[in-house]
């Protein structure tokens, strides 16, 4: 397959299917709040997602290079886009953390099936960085989406439902590809704990900590409207860094470092009210949180020659970790109020960066 194809049809699938997963991350914060729920609710729905996200990404991430990436990316979509219909029929708040681990199932087969097709063109940085700022992209627009059309909760569930499934039909035409030998350029050596599982924990923590709570948080300081403003504009901090990430020279170790030590400012998220002060800590976490996301994906992609969809199972497995810890740790405190997530959220990405340094040793390379 031509590169140009490849790396065309790689922005195709990753676009569309992040655009669901996005809107009804934005949107089911707030429906849950409306039939009735309560913070404890919102940290149960994003723990029970995050929880089966774990397990099952892992699990699926192994298969990928045997089944064949479309397919499997296929298979996701399609059970994804059912999963988000079951929306429009739930009654009880309750209810709606079953569904949410329904949609970690079914994500499980796309994600690591995508990232592991990214690994299979001429220029690996180029790859990571368009499939990088593909889903960006629409991450970043999705809130503002939503926010514009969630007068009517079942117009955000039907038009998600929709794209997943037409992305379904794409991703079939994704073909079963064989690893392109090559040694590694930008990665010399590897190691699972410090270059996946800790940064990625913390993305995946952090990510969840916003996207669980910032909906109904962002809601209740400064409307609907404002909640989606301020989560595009963070959104457009992803993009940023993706964009720095591929044309920067920098080295990994030091673009990790930078991102999981710009995760502090979930304390200024914590501390202040200001609409503007909020959007530009947002915009920061996310630009940092992009850097670790684009290395440590660069660094399987980049260092793996075969098993890569088993790597990039242990990849989404550890912002599964994340996304359901943090939930879980952050939903009873929020009884008393809905910033303390943010102060969990600080508090955890200072042990992780000390950890991050203490396991790196004097490795690092500044």
């Amino acid at each position: 397959m031509e590169d140009k194809a490849h790396l065309a049809l790689l922005f195709l699938v990753s676009t569309l299917s992040q655009f669901p997963l996005s809107l009804v991350r934005f949107v089911a914060p707030i429906y849950a709040l409306h039939l009735g729920g309560n913070q404890v609710v919102l940290g149960l729905m994003g723990f029970s997602y995050g929880l089966v996200y774990v397990a099952s990404a892992s699990y699926f991430g192994r298969f990928v290079e045997r089944v064949g990436h479309g397919r499997m990316t296929a298979t996701g979509l399609f059970l994804y886009a059912f999963v988000i219909l079951t929306y429009i029929f739930v009654k009880d708040p309750f209810y709606l953390i079953f569904i949410r681990a329904g949609e970690a199932i079914s994500m499980a087969f796309v994600w690591p099936s995508i990232e592991a097709f990214s690994k299979f063109s001429k220029n690996l940085k180029t790859s990571v960085f368009v499939y990088t700022l593909s889903w960006s992209v629409t991450g970043s627009l999705a809130p503002y989406v939503g926010a514009l059309i969630l007068k009517n909760f079942y117009v955000a569930f039907l038009l998600a439902f929709a794209v997943s499934l037409g992305s379904s039909a794409i991703a079939l035409k994704m073909p079963k590809v064989s690893a392109l030998k090559k040694d590694a350029i930008y990665v010399k050596s590897f190691d699972v704990v410090s270059d996946i599982i800790l940064p990625i924990f913390v993305y995946g923590f952090n990510n969840a900590a916003i996207f669980t709570f910032y909906p109904a948080y962002g809601k209740i300081l400064f409307g609907t409207y404002g909640a989606g403003i301020i989560l595009s504009v963070s959104g457009l901090g992803l993009i940023l860094s993706f964009l720095f990430s591929k044309y920067a020279s920098i080295s990994v170790n030091k673009a990790v470092f930078v991102g999981l030590s710009s995760q502090l400012l979930f304390i200024l998220v914590f501390l202040f009210r200001s609409f503007f002060l909020q959007m530009l800590s947002l915009f920061i976490l996310e630009f940092g949180q992009g850097m670790i996301y684009y290395f440590a994906l660069l660094g399987i992609i980049d260092y793996f020659e075969s098993g890569v969809g088993g790597k990039t199972g242990i990849f989404e497995a550890s912002i599964g970790a994340g996304s359901a810890i943090g939930p879980l740790l952050s939903a009873i405190p929020t009884r008393f109020g809905l910033s303390l997530p943010w102060l969990f959220a600080f508090i955890e990405s200072f042990v992780i960066l000390i950890l991050w340094i203490l396991k790196k040793e004097r490795k690092l390379t500044f």
